[in-house]
């Protein structure tokens, strides 16, 4: 069974967005447009990772977003869906109408309030009967049965089969619930799950701890690899363990029963298991005890890459989708070529696939424009995926991270993602101050914290490129003879403690109580020291609202267009401040 498309709805950054994959997917895009998105989303529908309620796109009026996968099965593939394991009760999909219009598995899953609520199946379905058959137990099967009917009548398939064979069937499109408990239904989705791939993500972002995720991953990975040839077995067996507690402990109720039958009204068996990649984990540690965890980035992503060769060249049991964030991170570029070489030769054998982002224009050199997915953002934030031949060229170039843009000849570091969508955002509203300066003829780079900024400003990376440098720092609440040696004519601090300080406070306050749902959301004391208060995270520390969300989240909300749509040059807190900033870009880069 193979991924060939996910579609997401109301998560984070999407509203509604589909993505088609092939065998190597490579995801690009600018920074903060969604690729790790995306990730999670299927880290959370392979069920690897829980949501959270603030996954919920911030524009939406609900609370709940829904991820659907696409598979493509091998054709005749068997599949026992019923409650009992044989040969006499396996079928397949297409025989039991669980396909879509595309002839794919499409499983669709809903979640409420951070909770899963809610599994289907979406399928062409046939009408003829006021449920669909797979969701009926054999006595209500039974009943629909004509009398003269000569099938097996103790085994589900064969009445489900007969009955598709009497009646000239009329199809549609439905979404078949088996999440539902209350019917032998309930057991479909683990049978499908057992079919389905496994998915790795492998994530950009280090630790450097002792569990370190990028190792975690591999050493998970190597497990599941091994485990592969048995894990069939192993589910059997844990089904018939299963089965035998399930059985002694209703016999155990029954018993009780005999003294007090009110009792055993609320007890149920309530069963849990593990997986059998769950029983085992290691590190790895050189002879001088180090772990492996504790190795530089660079070491680290070498083990990686070993492991994509290695797993290139094993016979495969088990099958496996590998998502995986810049691999070329920390390498050299030799490495960074062997690395996609053996991504490509990986992603050529049967049940591996490959799903990667980049933002390195020679990695996206090496692979076919129809393995391409490309990420945008409107001019209305929302994002707009392209596949293979939709995508322009030119724009796709663009795109490509620091180095197409270095064509520019003008880089801005600024401290986050945050800030970048704040400049932007002034640069689209105001005339003004693109008559100053057009951002539009710059590059804005995150470096995700002041630390990093200054880093980069303090070691001059670029110094010896036709390329000019600006860095544009909140103040913070840093003293300033922090500031001492590396003031100057390429470096802008703003006077407020950070970039959410600018905001109107009115158009905050209504926005935020409305979102919230609460009566008031700045208190007086803290209005008065506006400046240097740290906004975002005081919103998010408020406990009487109806809804919380965590400081990333909130600093998104400030970008939202309910609240820039309001905001004017008599509003904006500082204008002056800010149009003294465009003036400086000018000044820099004249």
């Amino acid at each position: 069974m193979k991924l060939v498309k996910c579609r997401i709805e109301n998560f984070r950054s999407y509203e509604n967005a589909e993505f088609n994959f092939s065998d190597l997917s490579v995801i690009i895009g600018k920074n903060d447009v969604g690729k790790s998105t995306l990730f999670d989303a299927l880290d959370i529908f392979f069920e690897n990772n829980k949501a959270s309620e603030d996954d919920v796109n911030i524009n939406s009026s609900e609370n709940q977003f829904s991820i659907t996968c696409f598979f493509k099965i091998e054709s005749e593939m068997q599949i026992n869906i019923d409650s009992s394991d044989s040969e006499q009760t396996q079928t397949t999909l297409e025989s039991e109408y669980l396909l879509n219009q595309e002839g794919l598995l499409q499983i669709k899953k809903i979640w409420e309030k951070g909770k899963l609520s809610k599994t289907y199946i979406v399928c062409n379905y046939p009408t003829n009967w006021e449920k669909p058959l797979i969701t009926l137990k054999i006595q209500e099967l039974k009943k629909i049965l004509p009398k003269e009917a000569e099938v097996k009548l103790n085994i589900k398939k064969e009445i489900r089969n007969f009955l598709f064979s009497q009646e000239a069937l009329n199809f549609i499109e439905q979404e078949i619930d088996i999440s539902t408990k209350d019917t032998d239904i309930v057991s479909i989705y683990n049978k499908l799950k057992d079919k389905m791939p496994n998915l790795l993500l492998f994530k950009a972002d280090r630790t450097n701890t002792d569990k370190d995720n990028e190792i975690t991953q591999i050493t998970k990975a190597i497990t599941q690899n091994a485990i592969s040839e048995i894990e069939q077995k192993f589910n059997d067996m844990k089904e018939n363990i299963l089965s035998d507690i399930k059985d002694f402990a209703n016999a155990t109720l029954e018993r009780l029963k005999s003294f007090d039958k009110d009792i055993v009204k609320d007890l149920t068996p309530d069963i849990t298991s593990k997986e059998l990649s769950s029983l085992f984990s290691y590190e790895f540690k050189s002879d001088n005890g180090i772990s492996l965890n504790k190795r530089g980035s660079g070491v680290k992503r070498l083990f990686l890459l070993s492991f994509f060769l290695e797993d290139a060249e094993r016979k495969h049991q088990s099958n496996m989708i590998y998502a995986i964030e810049e691999p070329e991170t920390s390498q050299h570029p030799n490495f960074q070529r062997i690395i996609i070489e053996s991504l490509q030769k990986l992603a050529q054998s049967q049940g591996r696939q490959i799903l990667l982002t980049t933002h390195t224009p020679e990695i996206v050199r090496m692979v076919d424009k129809k393995n391409i997915i490309f990420i945008q953002k409107d001019n209305e934030n929302k994002r707009i995926v392209h596949h293979g031949d939709e995508i322009d060229t030119k724009v796709l170039a663009d795109t490509l991270g620091v180095l197409p843009y270095l064509l520019y000849q003008r880089v801005i570091f600024v401290e986050g993602e945050t800030d970048i969508e704040f400049l932007n955002n002034l640069n689209d509203k105001f005339e003004c101050l693109r008559e100053i300066f057009d951002l539009k003829t710059t590059t804005l780079i995150p470096m995700r914290g002041g630390g990093n900024v200054k880093n980069w400003m303090t070691a001059d990376y670029l110094k010896q490129s036709n390329v000019k440098c600006l860095y544009f720092f909140d103040r913070d609440n840093k003293k300033d003879n922090e500031w001492k040696n590396i003031q100057g004519e390429n470096l802008i601090i703003t006077k407020k403690r950070e970039i959410e300080n600018y905001y109107p406070i009115d158009i905050l306050e209504t926005y935020f109580k409305k979102k919230l749902g609460i009566d008031s959301v700045f208190s007086d004391n803290f209005k008065k020291n506006w400046d240097n208060e740290d906004v975002a995270k005081y919103i998010a520390n408020l406990k009487q609202g109806k809804m919380q969300f965590k400081e990333a989240s909130i600093k998104l909300m400030f970008g939202d267009k309910e609240i820039w749509n309001q905001i004017s040059k008599d509003n904006m807190q500082s204008f002056d401040e800010i149009k003294e900033w465009f003036q400086k870009m000018k000044d820099f880069f004249k």
